[in-house]
């Protein structure tokens, strides 16, 4: 393959058939990032596997949040045989093999990797005021939801929680006073006096309440809840983006091993925001540094006012992690359901089977200052009738700015793994 591109398939000629012309793409196309997109079946998810085999074999480390086990088999070769009946050369794997590391986090489980998280640690100071402010109201607000779901906190106190949390994660900021590490620390410093905590949370929530929220607070730190905030294994993106041995790592987090949507939603949310800071103290980059993949993405950053942890801090990379050469990547069966400002920010859309007159009239959107209008409408009557793995790549930055592709075969296997078959793989 070329240096510095990244091979996603074959061009489809006039009549749908696929021709021997190869279909490549720069490796700074995604600076702008991307979005995969098709229903079930359409092949989405194997398009996205392609971009993560070839961006890892140009070197460029991957962060992967696998929701439901299908990114973790990047770890599984593929058959060579079968690769070479389907036109790529087996040569192809021998070189991801000694090229790229697969390392499959599992959080609050012992089956994979250990990662862990804290949800304390607060923004770079080089970061904006006003994203500081978000980044301290995503993390207090997300361990609120926590609270709630898994600790029992009364929905009725929600809103006084958060404001306690906030105000304490803000005047640690704002005074300079040193990082808390654990839980059980901000639980001692919600009951502290105002002097200690240069903070007077009386008026939100009176001394008698502040001490039930910080027992609830501390049962996160006993039983199976406490296995996310562990310090064995805490996120480390200098580790994450270190070549081993000369290897490009892919990095999964396995999010099945959470059991509740809260938990996703609150472990991804601490991630992004220690991204964030960790991208702040790189500083720009002209070229790629990493690259972000969002799978199944629809939950994270949902349609309307809708705003689980991991939305605002998704938003605030998608509008400035390309300066720091972070690229992003998401896929969706149904783009009607992500809020309409991530793809603002999206310079390359990769479009599947897709059905549904919603999702239609959004792409149709999307698709028009990338593509062009009338391009744009032609593009949306094809897609009802695509085939599996065919999409129509488009991106302002590629000449002609739209074409037909068909993904070319994984160099791994296809498959959906449970927490058992990471487990038996990560032991080989």
């Amino acid at each position: 393959m070329a240096q510095g591109k990244l091979w996603l398939g074959f061009k489809v000629g006039e009549e749908g058939k696929r021709t021997d012309e190869k279909f490549e793409i720069s490796v700074d196309l995604l600076r702008r990032h991307g979005g995969v997109f098709g229903s079930t079946g359409s092949g989405k998810t194997v398009l996205s596997k392609c971009i993560l085999e070839e961006a890892a074999l140009q070197g460029i480390p991957i962060l992967a949040f696998d929701p439901q086990g299908d990114i973790a088999s990047l770890m599984i070769p593929g058959d060579p045989k079968e690769l070479a009946a389907k036109g790529v050369p087996p040569e192809r794997l021998e070189e991801y093999m000694k090229k790229v590391i697969v390392r499959v986090y599992t959080p609050a489980s012992s089956k994979g990797l250990a990662i862990s998280i804290n949800p304390l640690k607060l923004p770079d100071k080089k970061a904006d005021h006003d994203d500081i402010i978000r980044l301290l109201d995503n993390s207090a607000r997300t361990l609120v939801k926590v609270l709630t779901k898994v600790s029992g906190l009364s929905r009725s106190w929600e809103g006084k929680a958060f404001a306690v949390i906030y105000e304490t994660l803000r005047s640690i900021w704002e005074n300079g006073m040193t990082e808390i590490d654990e839980l059980s620390e901000l639980a001692d410093m919600l009951v502290a006096d105002k002097e200690t905590i240069k903070v007077d949370l009386e008026p939100f929530m009176k001394i008698s309440e502040r001490e039930t929220l910080a027992t609830r607070i501390r049962s996160l730190t006993v039983g199976s809840a406490q296995l996310l905030f562990k310090e064995e294994g805490e996120i480390d993106f200098d580790y994450l983006t270190k070549p081993v041995n000369g290897r490009t790592p892919i990095n999964v987090i396995f999010l099945k091993t959470l059991r509740s949507e809260e938990e996703k939603h609150f472990f991804i949310s601490i991630v992004l925001n220690q991204l964030y800071s960790w991208m702040l103290r790189q500083g720009f980059s002209e070229k790629p540094r990493m690259m972000i993949f969002q799978d199944e993405a629809a939950p994270f950053i949902p349609a309307g006012m809708r705003a689980p942890g991991p939305k605002e801090t998704f938003l605030l990379l998608f509008r400035q992690a390309r300066k720091y050469g972070i690229e992003c990547l998401i896929a969706t069966q149904s783009p009607k359901d992500i809020d309409y400002k991530a793809f603002e920010q999206f310079n390359t859309i990769a479009t599947g089977r897709i059905s549904s007159e919603q999702s239609l009239k959004v792409l149709e959107r999307i698709l028009e200052p990338i593509a062009g209008e009338k391009e744009s409408e032609q593009i949306i009557t094809q897609l009802p009738g695509q085939q599996t793995a065919n999409f129509i790549f488009s991106s302002a930055d590629l000449k002609p700015k739209v074409n037909n592709i068909a993904v070319r075969w994984l160099l791994t296997r296809h498959i959906t793994l449970t927490e058992r078959d990471v487990q038996l793989h990560m032991q080989k």
